[in-house]
């Protein structure tokens, strides 16, 4: 009979697993890894001791000295021993074990891993979704004992992740930028807070190009410092652009000006003069690596349009 209180903080059992990576005797995979600088690869356990008897043995569900249940719950291919009822079922297109009922999931091909039943018809298919890092936590998805789930931008990320990035007050992917929640309430309340919020004079007529994160659009919209609203899809998740050009020439009648007073200062202080020549060489070079750079990434553009696309 399996006691329900022995095992670890993990999973109850009554067997340990002896490490072949290192040859110690672990009570949980993730005991190993919490306590090693290296990873157990759960399939690669071929032994057990029992937690009763001490027996060492080959993988199996009971001890084969004192015949005591190891878990209510055993995967011979994950070597998964667990006295707590999950609903866990056994993923062979995973490669592993989930919990909640195999009725309640479905696999999806594509995505390489389970999903809820009620997703099959409605979810929008990305090619190995969960075989990334969480990118909060930057732990595996695919093989996290913690629920992930899919927000609007289509990243997948623990749920725990999820709302603690809510509740600090991030409602954008950390992979893409997007929103990862309907904000229509929050931007209509935006919408409210600039009409009450009169620009300065001086900034009243001045416009500015903006990304909207939520719908990749550029647009030319009145500048505020409550934030800029996309014209196409109503989002305030945007950000400025900055055109490269304009800083380049910004910089060249800089430079210009500088020449300029370089010879103002040249018969005047010959110790000044030497300073600012080196200041304004320094900028020279500075704006024709910043040049060369720039045509060279324009080219490399080019050519990558001209040449065929491999499969």
């Amino acid at each position: 009979m399996a006691n329900s209180e022995a095992g670890c903080s993990h999973y109850g059992r009554n067997c340990s697993l002896v490490a072949p990576c290192c040859d110690k005797v672990y009570v949980c995979r993730v005991c190993h890894d919490e306590a090693e600088e290296h990873s157990l690869v759960r399939s690669d356990v071929s032994e057990v001791v029992c937690e009763q008897c001490q027996t060492r043995q080959p993988v199996n569900s009971h001890c084969i000295n004192c015949k005591i249940e190891f878990a209510k719950y055993f995967c011979s291919k994950c070597r998964l021993y667990d006295n707590v009822d999950k609903q866990q079922f056994h993923c062979d297109a995973c490669g592993l074990c989930r919990i909640g009922g195999r009725e309640n999931f479905f696999h999806c091909e594509k995505c390489d891993v389970c999903l809820s039943i009620t997703m099959k018809d409605s979810h929008e298919c990305l090619e190995k979704i969960s075989h990334k890092q969480c990118p909060v936590c930057l732990l595996n998805l695919h093989t996290s004992r913690q629920p992930s789930q899919i927000p609007k931008c289509r990243h997948m990320i623990h749920v725990e992740c999820f709302e603690n990035l809510l509740h600090a007050g991030h409602y954008a992917c950390p992979v893409c930028g997007k929103s990862m929640v309907n904000m229509n309430n929050i931007w209509k309340m935006r919408d409210e807070e600039v009409m009450q919020t009169e620009m300065p004079d001086e900034y009243k007529n001045v416009t500015t190009k903006i990304l909207c994160r939520d719908c990749h659009k550029e647009n030319v919209v009145p500048l505020h410092f409550l934030g800029m609203k996309c014209p196409d899809c109503g989002s305030y998740n945007t950000c400025r652009v900055i055109s490269l050009g304009w800083i380049m020439f910004a910089i060249t009648d800089c430079l210009q000006i500088a020449s300029k007073f370089l010879f103002t200062i040249a018969a005047q202080n010959l110790a000044l003069f030497f300073f600012f020549f080196l200041l304004y060489t320094t900028l020279s070079i500075a704006l024709a690596r910043f040049t060369l750079y720039r045509w060279s990434f324009i080219c490399d553009q080019l050519l990558k349009s001209m040449l065929p696309t491999l499969p």
